[in-house]
């Protein structure tokens, strides 16, 4: 069989799923694959990134719990289109990629992966927080801003308040510290 990925091959082991996925998408941007793909740069996707975000946010909104799988691959396959573009251009591969995300999610969780106590969500989100203040991670930031604006409607749909309650008690009870 040819270099070609056929939609008729043996589906791919569970773990093999991200491999396969991979391959689909660095076979659409070879030369032969899609003309479309190959001509995108990560200043034309970000429209696509956006869209697709926005989409789970919306389907979670929703409740829609059947279109959800079907909307985060989406947001999955957009991630991995930027990173093979930015393969392309030299700045970082999908294995770079792949672990310096391993890294920061293990340093941010010193709770689970060190001997920093956090038995509650909100000591957990505590210890998240400062682990990005250790890292530089602080400042105002247009995407806080626009986070800050989607949980508010969020909020505003769920409770009919107009404003959400203000202080650390009130966002280690919303937010994940998997996130950000």
């Amino acid at each position: 069989m040819s270099g070609r990925y056929h939609s008729t091959q043996a589906k791919p082991r569970q773990d093999d799923a991200f491999t396969a996925l991979v391959a689909v998408a660095r076979r659409l941007h070879a030369p032969g694959g899609c003309a479309w793909d190959r001509a995108q740069t990560v200043d034309s996707l970000l429209p696509y990134l956006v869209e697709e975000t926005w989409e789970v946010f919306e389907t979670v909104r929703r409740r829609r719990r059947q279109a959800l799988m079907e909307e985060l691959g989406d947001v999955l396959y957009t991630v991995l289109f930027l990173t093979l573009i930015a393969e392309k251009q030299g700045w970082f591969t999908l294995k770079q990629l792949l672990g310096g995300t391993r890294r920061k999610m293990v340093r941010r969780h010193p709770h689970v992966f060190g001997n920093a106590p956090a038995p509650t969500p909100e000591t957990a989100y505590q210890s998240w927080q400062a682990s990005k203040r250790r890292e530089g991670k602080r400042g105002h930031s247009p995407t806080k801003a626009f986070r800050r604006q989607l949980v508010a409607s969020w909020d505003r749909r769920l409770t009919g308040r107009s404003k959400r309650p203000s202080g650390s008690s009130a966002r280690s009870k919303t937010r994940s510290p998997g996130r950000g």
